[in-house]
């Protein structure tokens, strides 16, 4: 779930040009507390030393129910 979450994060940065550098905020929720390891270990990897200001719910469910996982960023840059 994380990873493609991730995944589509940088797509969409890449396709504007920009960077997971460029991401000054991300907020994301989980609807299940215990998957919140594996959600940081693929964080961790995809931002790598980067620290953008973060916010992580927790919550008892999404739109759909088959939904897990759900993320947005912010990205700015000066270019």
């Amino acid at each position: 779930m994380a990873l493609q979450g991730w995944s589509n994060v940088v797509g969409v940065l890449t396709g504007a040009n920009l960077t997971v550098s460029d991401l000054i905020k991300v907020t994301a929720s989980l609807t299940n507390a215990a998957d919140y390891p594996v959600y940081a270990k693929v964080r961790g990897a995809y931002l790598g030393g980067h620290k953008p200001t973060s916010t992580l719910l927790v919550v008892a469910a999404l739109a759909l129910p088959a939904w897990k996982f759900e993320i947005e960023g912010v990205a700015v840059t000066a270019k």
